[in-house]
């Protein structure tokens, strides 16, 4: 299949996903569609959702896929700027890391916890 193909597909699939979302009754539904968006792009054997407390400066987990969840919620408590899910939270910037064993600037504290 050509590049352009490809975007073709990917454009399409981004609007059935934002379709799926727009009609989802409820958030547990939203986040089991942008999970298999991610899955549809990428391979991955965990995601998670988190959600931003603005007072608290931390995130927390809301929902994941690849993990129990309340094993989850009691094991990760993250600061703004921690780790690499903190840096994007607080810079509001795009994070792309090749190898989290060979990088040096950012930690991936939530990658190593759990090999």
């Amino acid at each position: 299949m050509e590049d352009g193909n490809y975007k073709i597909y990917d454009l399409n699939n981004l609007l059935r996903t934002i379709k799926s979302i727009s009609k989802a009754k409820n958030f547990k539904s939203i986040s089991e569609i942008i999970f298999n968006f991610i899955e549809s792009l990428i391979k991955y054997d965990m995601a998670v959702i988190y959600n931003i407390d603005w007072k608290r400066k931390e995130l927390e987990v809301v929902s994941c896929r690849g993990s129990d969840i309340d094993k989850l919620k009691r094991r990760v408590h993250i600061r703004f700027g921690e780790g690499a899910v903190g840096w994007v939270a607080e810079k509001k910037k795009v994070l792309l890391i090749d190898d989290v064993f060979k990088t040096e600037k950012i930690q991936v504290r939530q990658f190593l916890n759990y090999i």
